[in-house]
């Protein structure tokens, strides 16, 4: 018949063995106590060392976009002059990120997991966003879309994020507008509603940008790029999917590039 003893209390154990009075408190003293406090110890230098390794493991990038006229940061509502003497006045500039990945020497390191960034220069805190990373992994290089892909534009819509109370999503047809850009130039207004999804006028646009350092990579978004390649006296809406949004699209995907960080070298007089 199969024995029970090993389900009993400690102290019933050893008394079934055999063990009386000072034989069982030796036994507990050199035996049972020293394995409990090793356990103990053992316990207590795993989670010492797990608590250091998961500090020393989780570091944050942080992404900022730095929208610019030229040399100058571009905020909404102040005069612009360019050109001629012309003058510009941004009313609204809204454009999305997504799909942001980290390289070193062409292999993805890092994706971002459910990765849209919707970028309103009237909002200060959408300029920048951060991306949590082991401080062990290396890149050399940041790759996102302007814009949201063609997935997003089709399933997002059931997103409360991206749809909520940001005015970007227009139909299910045209889907999510990836840029907007209101304005004045020289007393005319300008509208440009860039978006679609479907074959042939996709709008978004795949970008490409080293990364020069690891904790903040500053993106710069230049405007007058963008200005200066068309006539926003002649072409001053475009506001549903067409060949001119696609057009527009390509051109902005060259406004990005990021800001350049020149170390200084101290001197001595």
């Amino acid at each position: 018949m199969l024995k029970v003893q090993y389900f009993r209390p400690l102290n019933m154990r050893l008394i079934s063995h055999g063990l009386f009075g000072k034989e069982m408190q030796m036994v507990i003293k050199h035996v049972f106590k020293p394995v409990t406090e090793n356990c103990k110890l053992i316990l207590a230098s795993f989670f010492m060392n797990s608590g250091r390794a998961f500090s020393q493991q989780i570091g944050t990038c942080r992404i900022t976009i730095i929208p610019v006229f030229g040399k100058h940061p571009l905020f909404l509502q102040n005069s612009v002059y360019y050109g001629n003497k012309s003058v510009l006045k941004f009313e609204s500039l809204k454009f999305y990120l997504s799909s942001v990945q980290l390289l070193y020497k062409n292999i993805v390191v890092y994706a971002e997991s459910e990765s849209f960034h919707l970028v309103d220069l009237s909002k200060v805190n959408s300029l920048h966003f951060s991306l949590p990373i082991l401080s062990s992994v290396e890149f050399d290089e940041i790759h996102f879309n302007f814009g949201l892909n063609n997935l997003t534009s089709i399933t997002g819509a059931m997103r409360s994020d991206l749809y909520s109370g940001n005015e970007m999503y227009s139909t299910a047809k045209s889907g999510y507008s990836n840029f907007k850009l209101e304005g004045i130039s020289d007393g005319k207004k300008f509208q440009f509603n860039l978006g679609g999804y479907q074959a042939p006028f996709q709008t978004w646009q795949k970008i490409e940008l080293n990364a020069q350092n690891r904790e903040n990579i500053e993106v710069l978004f230049d405007l007058q790029q963008f200005i200066e390649s068309i006539d926003v006296v002649q072409l001053n809406q475009v506001v549903s999917p067409s060949k001119e949004a696609k057009e527009l699209s390509e051109k902005l995907a060259k406004c990005f590039y990021q800001k350049i960080v020149v170390p200084t070298q101290n001197t001595t007089i």
